[in-house]
């Protein structure tokens, strides 16, 4: 009986052990894709560095490149990880875990920089 409840509380020191490292693995996972992403975009033309509010003239399209740039590094890491759960069911809450961490982070950061590529930027 002693030797079971050693056990279980093994077993939930684990699990939070993993869910902590997870979460932290997925945000890390964030920032890099994102950075990458913002890296690897092709620059936009300079009329898209004017405020939309203040743009005399239409711009012109963003170039499709640029969206599919900041959609590799989701693709990659659900695509990864989708494997992982389809291959090892009990690794599923681990893998949701990163997963959501990377969402948030990711989500948040591309947010935030297309934003102020595609919407343009000035001092108020």
């Amino acid at each position: 009986m002693h030797n079971e409840d050693h056990r279980e509380a093994n077993r939930g020191l684990l699990d939070s052990l993993l869910s902590a490292v997870a979460l932290v693995v997925g945000g890390g996972l964030g920032v890099l894709g994102a950075v990458w992403a913002l890296r690897v975009a092709p620059d936009l033309p300079s009329i898209f560095a004017v405020p939309v509010r203040d743009r005399g003239v239409t711009a012109p399209d963003v170039p499709l490149t640029y969206w599919l740039t900041w959609f590799i590094p989701p693709i990659a890491v659900y695509g990864c990880y989708g494997l992982i759960v389809w291959a090892a069911r009990p690794s599923m809450w681990v893998s949701v875990c990163t997963i959501g961490s990377f969402t948030a982070i990711y989500g948040l950061l591309a947010l935030l920089w297309i934003s102020l590529d595609v919407g343009g930027f000035s001092p108020g």
